[in-house]
């Protein structure tokens, strides 16, 4: 989205014209809507067969996320990793994208750590470091 004017809603089509030639769409690549601070709705029209990791990362304002494909094969990690509480992911068709949609929920909900447990953690290990310094 740099260079271009950033819009509430984007439709990804299922082809581009590019110099009057048409080529189709088949994946969102990584990092193609992070940081976008003004989208709000996402519609995947396309064929789309892959969406790569962190596509949708820290995306902030971002509420739902329609995806009408279904050849959607792979989602990579953190690819609806967007920071917004309320974010929604509709799919068109089979159990099976639902199952990947809510696998990757679980997985997001597993990786996610209360804040100060990090500094828990690097607190734990310099009091080991320096028990260790005291014992030789």
């Amino acid at each position: 989205m740099t260079g271009a004017k950033a819009k509430k809603k984007i439709t990804v089509a299922k082809s581009v014209k590019i110099l009057g030639k048409s080529y189709p769409v088949t994946q969102i690549a990584k990092n193609a809507f992070a940081k976008n601070k003004k989208v709000q709705t996402v519609v995947i029209k396309a064929d789309i067969t892959k969406i790569d990791k962190k596509a949708f990362y820290n995306a902030k304002k971002l509420k739902t996320i329609t995806i009408k494909s279904k050849k959607l094969k792979t989602i990579g990690k953190n690819a609806f990793d967007t920071g917004s509480k309320k974010l929604t992911v509709k799919l068109s068709g089979n159990k099976k994208y639902k199952e990947k949609v809510k696998k990757l929920k679980r997985r997001k909900k597993k990786n996610q750590s209360h804040p100060n447990q990090r500094r828990r953690r690097k607190r734990r290990k310099r009091k080991m470091k320096i028990d260790r310094k005291s014992v030789v």
